[in-house]
């Protein structure tokens, strides 16, 4: 993905346990926040890396399980995906894209995934994955191939 974007980090030990064969490398699964487009000034990065710090600080870590897979309609290969239920993910991606100095362009309604493999149209993933426990406990924000991780600390 390029431009700037935000996600929560999927542990290594998770990230291993739904990978797939061919399908995405475990280090880089990641689930998207907000996709803020590619063509945000310096200030503007600035701007949403001290957002995204803040809400780093004042959100707990995330914690839920993988419950299912699920397929996206790509042009010519289809995205597959871990659908993650996490308990007040949706309420901490709503308060961090209310906190953000710039406005993500709205393409789609956000659905929480995490892509773990590219498939041809038609063929079947021919992998199942486990039902993995999952705690998000990093955020990074993204800019031109560059990140900067933070650590979810509220204790509420």
């Amino acid at each position: 993905m390029s431009g700037t974007w935000i996600a929560l980090r999927v542990p290594i030990s998770t990230a291993r346990s739904i990978a797939v064969t061919g399908g995405e490398r475990p280090e880089a699964m990641h689930l998207t926040l907000a996709h803020l487009g590619r063509y945000l000034s310096a200030e503007q990065v600035r701007g949403v890396d001290r957002a995204v710090r803040h809400w780093g600080r004042a959100t707990r870590p995330l914690s839920g399980r993988i419950v299912g897979v699920g397929r996206f309609d790509g042009e010519q290969l289809d995205p597959v995906w871990a659908l993650p239920s996490v308990e007040g993910l949706r309420e901490a991606r709503d308060a961090l894209i209310a906190s953000l100095p710039v406005t993500p362009p709205s393409q789609y309604e956000w659905q929480p995934h995490i892509t773990i493999a590219w498939v041809r149209k038609g063929e079947p993933l021919g992998e199942s994955i486990p039902r993995a426990p999952i705690t998000f406990d990093t955020v990074q924000l993204w800019s031109d191939g560059v990140a900067s991780s933070y650590k979810l600390r509220s204790k509420r």
